[in-house]
C-alpha cells in the first residue's frame, strides 16, 4: 500500500467510533497490558474474539507464553486506564487486580469495574499485514447492567459514550 493510500485509510478510519479495551496477560516474564480499539467479535461457535497487535509489540509474546489474556471493555469513567496503558514507557507499573475464574477459564487480569470482561484462552495469532490477529476463545465473559456508558475512540481522541445508546427506542 502506498502511503498516500495509508493516509487516506487513517483518515477515513478516524470516522469510525470503536470501543476501547485493555489487554493483559500474566505470564513468566509478569504482567503485561496495552490499551487496543482493534477489539472484535469474531465467531458465537466457537466463541472467538480478536485483538490487532503490532508486530514488533511485547504484548504478543506475553500472550504466546501466558497461553491466555484478559479483554477489559472500558466505560466512560476510565479514560485514565486507557492512557496509562497507552503508555510505552510505563516503568512497569501496574493498575490491575486478578479475577479468578472458576472452571476450564483461565487466571487473567483484568481493569477493575470495567463494563465488560472476556477471559481467553490463545485460540491462534495470523499476520495480517503490518500487525497479528491475536485470536482468543472465550472461556467466562461478564457485562454490567447496560446502564454504563462506554469509553468510545473517535477522531483520534478518547470520548465518553451516552448510556441512552444501549436503551431500547
Amino acid at each position: 500500500m502506498n502511503s498516500e493510500i495509508a493516509a487516506a485509510l487513517r483518515g477515513a478510519a478516524r470516522r469510525f467510533a470503536t470501543g476501547v479495551t485493555v489487554m493483559a496477560a500474566e505470564g513468566p516474564t509478569g504482567r503485561h497490558a496495552m490499551t487496543a480499539n482493534s477489539f472484535v467479535t469474531l465467531s458465537l461457535r466457537p466463541a472467538l474474539i480478536g485483538v490487532a497487535l503490532t508486530r514488533s509489540g511485547r504484548m504478543r509474546a506475553a500472550v504466546e507464553q501466558a497461553g491466555a489474556f484478559g479483554v477489559s471493555v472500558l466505560g466512560a469513567g476510565q479514560e485514565h486506564y486507557a492512557r496509562h496503558y497507552a503508555e510505552r514507557a510505563r516503568g512497569g507499573e501496574t493498575a490491575l487486580v486478578e479475577l479468578t475464574l472458576t472452571g476450564r477459564s483461565p487466571r487473567v487480569p483484568v481493569v477493575p469495574d470495567c463494563i465488560a470482561v472476556f477471559a481467553c484462552h490463545l485460540w491462534s495469532i495470523l499476520p495480517v499485514g503490518d500487525h497479528e490477529l491475536v485470536v482468543g476463545e472465550v472461556a467466562h465473559c461478564v457485562a454490567d447492567d447496560e446502564r454504563s456508558a462506554p469509553l468510545l475512540f473517535l477522531g483520534g481522541r478518547l470520548v465518553p459514550g451516552e448510556p441512552a445508546l444501549l436503551t431500547p427506542s
